[in-house]
């Protein structure tokens, strides 16, 4: 709602970052998006859910997103 100059900054993502963007729901737990990530980017399930905690506490900072009860 705010204009671009109005913002204090700005995320960007890679390929991944954006999968995790688009699965962030609020119906599917992280370890369901790992999941998802490690099939879809052949990719060992531990690392993707350390992928995924990492950039959800960071956009968790931003106030981008907020925990689902």
């Amino acid at each position: 709602r705010r204009k671009l100059s109005d913002m204090d900054r700005i995320f960007t993502v890679n390929e991944t970052g954006e999968a995790v963007w688009e699965l962030l729901d609020g119906r599917r737990t992280l370890e369901h998006i790992a999941l998802e990530l490690a099939a879809r980017f052949d990719v060992e399930p531990e690392h993707a859910r350390a992928d995924v905690e990492e950039l959800v506490g960071l956009l968790h900072e931003a106030s981008l997103v907020e925990p689902v009860q």
